[in-house]
């Protein structure tokens, strides 16, 4: 995405609001949903909306509300930011979810509700990746012998807390990385289609920083997932699966 398109982006994300709208005006309540914003049929934002705040899932941040209005003009509805921005709500708005953003040219977009597909207390718990959980069996039956450990951790033996390989907990509040005889903790904030888990966990065996899981798939006890790592220059997304397991 270029300059110019990104800025296009931050603008259309600083004017979304909730819209309470029915009856008559044949409009949806997006009130406590979650919705895909889709620019061009090309780029795709994810963003929930409360009560009179809207949140966007691409900043890797907890605390990135920002307040909305509505207002009316000639039986036309308009969500307006604070910065003046606007985006016009097509009149079949809730047949075909589309709008139109009004900045220098008229921006087509679509907002497509995300819909929850599980509850939020099934991914609460304790998880840990796929290849890791044969390795911890291995290791509980003495057929596999921990690795060194990183340089900065150091550690005695026969502790019988160490953690290896790691594993995250996840609770409504926040979430907890265990591995070796340390735990990372952050708050998290999951968006209403339960599916986006924000949080910011440093990786004990590096610098790098755990900082989003989308969650794509889950079957039972099984997550598929796509996690998102900071590192100083960019950030990296990776394919994974996790299991849920007693820890």
């Amino acid at each position: 995405m270029n300059f110019q398109k990104y800025s296009i982006v931050t603008s259309i994300l600083f004017t979304f609001l909730c819209c309470c709208c029915t009856g008559n005006d044949n409009f949806i309540n997006l009130s406590n949903k979650s919705y895909n914003l889709i620019i061009e049929s090309r780029d795709t934002i994810e963003i929930d909306f409360y009560d009179t705040t809207y949140c966007r899932f691409d900043y890797y941040r907890i605390d990135n509300e920002s307040q909305w209005k509505i207002e009316k003009v000639d039986n036309t509805y308009f969500l307006l930011s604070q910065n003046g921005f606007k985006i016009k709500f097509d009149k079949h708005f809730n047949k075909n979810n589309k709008c139109v953003f009004f900045n220098f040219t008229e921006i087509p977009i679509e907002l497509k509700e995300r819909k929850p597909k599980w509850n939020r207390e099934e991914i609460y718990g304790s998880w840990q990746r796929k290849s890791d959980v044969k390795i911890h069996e291995l290791i509980k039956k003495n057929k596999y012998s921990l690795p060194p450990p990183p340089p900065h951790i150091t550690y005695d033996e026969n502790d019988e807390n160490i953690v290896y390989p790691a594993f995250l907990k996840i609770d409504k509040d926040s979430i907890s990385l265990l591995e070796w005889n340390r735990i990372e903790k952050s708050d998290i904030r999951i968006n209403l289609s339960n599916d986006i888990l924000f949080f910011n966990v440093k990786k004990h065996e590096g610098l790098d920083k755990m900082r989003k899981i989308e969650i794509n798939k889950k079957n039972k006890d099984t997550l598929y997932v796509e996690i998102t790592y900071e590192t100083f220059t960019y950030y990296e997304t990776k394919k994974d699966t996790l299991i849920k397991v007693i820890r």
